[in-house]
């Protein structure tokens, strides 16, 4: 009873950690502006959160006074559990298209903002993979004017998009309203440049080819298109401060030959973009030690110096993460990480650099107290049952749970060793039920598929993974209870000697055998609980206290000594 309410003190007091925000991303477009973290919960897992904000849901309060430090603008979009690294993220109209390290290519729109109390949440769209899947584009961007999102892609991808044009249309069936009439692919010659500009507006098509000049050897890589006209901003790994830039008109028209883009030593380039037509990049300039923000836009072909934002009241210095920028609109969004690893995001007016927010933590990326509930209840579910498993052992206490079984002669219990031998031959012989239900749910079928998605800290989602471990889970419960009732031991148990016994010495009965494995579920669902075996002096599972069973081995009986054969001849004359 002690250990019952002991585990019952931990399941009621709930945990005092919280989230810890690892990284975070911003991307913008002409009609919203989407903010993500990846966090790591109490449980080590990884997920994903992602609020967006859009220009009906602007607060006039917020405008009017910057210093304001509430955040009613963005809004939270709750999904089934999605984990892994994002390399890429670019805004299409009211959607937001992120580019996985496995190269996994997942939509996310407003229309998908439910609660998160919601028994089921919903999952991103996994959209039309690349050919190509192992290459990330180099380089994405959305098309506000024409809803499109643009992507710099390697040669060899561009050809297999090219050939497979036809089935790529058939396979991409996509609920998106903006997908409707998707342009065809455009079967071009491409030349043997190293990249092409390809574009996604419900399946991939090859819209034009890069400049010769953008080879491997670049970095810093910026693309941003309006209207068809694409402009590219890059760096050579060889001079990682020396921006260049060209830009093309259009799918017919050529590149403009290279030209340097003048940034002063302490300048660096943050985003660009277009902002009211007109191509804009947003700069960061250090001046002793303090980071200021402006832009630079392009008029008659030379990039003149726009405005600075007007500078933040908060201390910005030793923050745990860089700050980022996007354009939303006609609005400059910067984007910071707090001390309190806390994502802050604040607004300025790219027309003249007034503040329009001062920075404010994204509130709707903060999980709701409801969803903190929920893992307590989870957490007492689970001490609860560590404390329903201890009271068992207590009642049980007299009925072989702590007084040693008389066994056969020649048997002895199980050992540790074999036991778990056994159960690993066991699952071995169950792999292809496991591989079926494997197949069955859709889960990667290629080694190479899994080792990326564990690699770049993927997770699969939620419901997934419970149906997954529940089905493999009733496979091993029916597996041993069927064995053990007919034939007194699963298969691998009986290849290494060992079965199971009744407490009368019989061999394991029906009911018996269907409580001891169904109990299973219990040790998959609370490993501690396995612990029982090294700490009953039958070692004994839950299943086998419940079922009143024990897993013993047959061993050699010993010639009996003289000592028990009773004296002899000579000592009985004596």
């Amino acid at each position: 009873p002690t250990a019952a309410v002991f585990a019952l003190l931990f399941a009621i007091c709930p945990p005092v950690w919280g989230d810890d925000a690892d990284s975070f991303g911003l991307a913008g477009g002409q009609s919203s502006v989407w903010v993500y973290e990846r966090t790591k919960t109490p449980d080590a897992s990884i997920v994903l959160r992602f609020a967006y904000m859009t220009p009906s849901r602007s607060d006039p309060a917020s405008r009017s006074d910057p210093t304001s430090r509430s955040d009613p603008v963005f809004r939270p979009v709750w999904l089934d559990p999605v984990g892994g690294e994002i390399r890429l993220a670019a805004v299409r109209g009211d959607h937001l298209h992120i580019f996985f390290r496995d190269g996994t290519h997942r939509r996310l729109w407003t229309g998908m903002s439910v609660s998160q109390l919601s028994p089921e949440l919903p999952t991103p769209s996994v959209e039309v993979d690349l050919p190509n899947k192992q290459v990330l584009p180099a380089a994405i961007c959305g098309d506000g004017s024409t809803r499109t999102l643009w992507a710099i892609i390697e040669h060899d991808t561009a050809l297999k998009i090219i050939q497979n044009a036809d089935a790529s249309h058939e396979d991409s069936a996509s609920d998106d309203p903006i997908d409707a009439e998707p342009n065809p692919a455009r079967q071009l010659v491409l030349p043997t440049t190293a990249f092409v500009l390809a574009r996604y507006d419900g399946r991939w098509s090859v819209d034009r080819a890069m400049l010769p000049e953008l080879d491997e050897q670049a970095d810093h890589l910026q693309l941003t298109v309006h209207n068809g006209r694409a402009i590219v901003i890059f760096t050579a790994k060889s001079a990682p401060r020396r921006y260049l830039f060209s830009q093309s008109a259009g799918p017919d028209l050529a590149w403009t030959a290279p030209e340097e883009l003048q940034l002063a030593e302490n300048q660096e380039l943050i985003r660009a973009g277009f902002v009211d037509e007109q191509p804009t990049v947003l700069i960061r300039t250090d001046a002793d030690g303090i980071g200021r923000f402006g832009t630079l836009r392009l008029v008659d072909e030379r990039w003149q110096t726009g405005v600075y934002l007007t500078p933040s009241q908060q201390d910005l210095s030793d923050l745990p993460t860089p700050i980022v920028g996007a354009f939303y609109g006609s609005e400059i969004v910067l984007g910071l990480m707090d001390r309190q690893s806390r994502v802050a995001v604040g607004r300025w007016s790219s027309e003249d650099g007034r503040m329009l927010q001062e920075f404010a933590p994204v509130a709707a990326l903060v999980p709701i107290p409801h969803a903190r509930l929920r893992m307590w209840i989870r957490q007492a579910i689970e001490f609860g049952l560590a404390g329903v498993v201890l009271l068992v052992v207590f009642l049980r206490r007299n009925e072989g749970v702590v007084t040693a079984w008389p066994l056969k002669g020649g048997q002895s219990l199980a050992p540790h060793s074999v036991r778990l031998a056994s159960f690993v031959i066991d699952i071995v012989i169950l792999m292809p039920a496991f591989l079926w239900v494997y197949v069955l749910l859709g889960l990667p079928t290629d080694i190479s598929d899994l080792q990326d998605l564990m690699n770049s800290g993927g997770t699969l989602p939620g419901g997934t993974v419970w149906l997954g471990s529940i089905a493999c889970s009733f496979i091993v419960a029916t597996y041993g209870a069927l064995f053990e009732a007919f034939r007194g031991a699963t298969p691998g148990k009986r290849l290494l000697g060992l079965h199971v016994m009744c407490s009368d010495g019989t061999r394991c009965r029906r009911r018996p055998a269907i409580v001891r494995n169904f109990l299973r579920l219990v040790d998959f669902q609370f490993p501690p609980v396995l612990l029982l075996v090294a700490m009953t002096i039958n070692r004994q599972r839950l299943g086998d206290i419940v079922a009143r069973t024990v897993v013993v081995c047959q061993g050699t009986q010993s010639p009996p000594t003289s000592d028990a054969d009773g004296p002899s001849a000579e000592e009985s004359d004596t």
